[in-house]
């Protein structure tokens, strides 16, 4: 897989080109982008929800043990690998959308009944999922900082590539961007040194984390 080039010459493996494809699956997350890995990672969650069908439809179990339930086996299936996502408010609220299905299932709510979403929330004494989330993509990097500089995981964790060609309109949030923005810095004065600087005060990074909402 290539991003914006073509290798020269082309690679080849005891003598038989290799296939120049624009997504695969490696470790168990498509390397494409994050949305294509959140859509792969969604259908899997979901499958995993319904083979469990009869215990969420249970009128005797408690919503609290259906929620513990849930979260030790479907919300590590949908967040597999998210501490490297890069997520669009699009993407934001497909994690959300997720979890709040699987909660007005588990309550036999129907969406005709127009609970909203702030509700479910109260009566499952959960937050939105996003918050889960953002935690740890924050707990990931801030580790990934603090290992020692010669680490290639220290060295590219915040890495923004100088080579390459821009593609024509808007360009994609790189991770960078991204991490500066979880941080509230919408303009970008966080360089990687400064962020690493803030990684390595262990208690500043974890009300950092332990701070971390869904709000913008």
């Amino acid at each position: 897989m290539t991003i914006n080039c073509s290798p020269q010459p082309p690679l080849e493996v005891y003598g038989q080109p290799i296939k120049n494809v624009t997504n695969f699956r490696y470790l168990g997350s498509m390397m494409a982008s994050s949305k294509n890995d959140l859509t792969r990672r969604r259908a899997l969650a979901w499958t995993a929800f319904w083979k469990l069908q009869k215990i969420w439809s249970s009128t005797s179990l408690p919503t609290s043990t259906k929620i513990k339930l849930f979260n030790v086996t479907c919300v590590p299936v949908l967040l597999y690998g998210c501490e490297c996502w890069v997520l669009s408010s699009d993407m934001e609220n497909k994690i959300n959308s997720f979890a709040t299905s699987c909660y007005r299932i588990m309550l036999n709510i129907k969406r005709l009944q127009r609970v909203s979403n702030s509700e479910i929330y109260r009566v499952t004494n959960t937050q939105p999922l996003i918050c889960k989330v953002r935690q740890r993509q924050l707990r990931f990097i801030g580790h990934a900082l603090r290992m020692p500089l010669e680490e290639p995981l220290r060295t590219y964790a915040l890495y923004v590539p100088s080579h390459g060609k821009r593609r024509p309109g808007r360009q994609k949030t790189n991770y960078l961007t991204y991490i500066q923005n979880l941080l509230g810095d919408a303009e970008g004065d966080l360089n990687p040194t400064a962020i690493a600087a803030l990684a390595a005060d262990r208690l500043r990074w974890n009300k950092i984390v332990t701070d971390c909402t869904a709000a913008d």
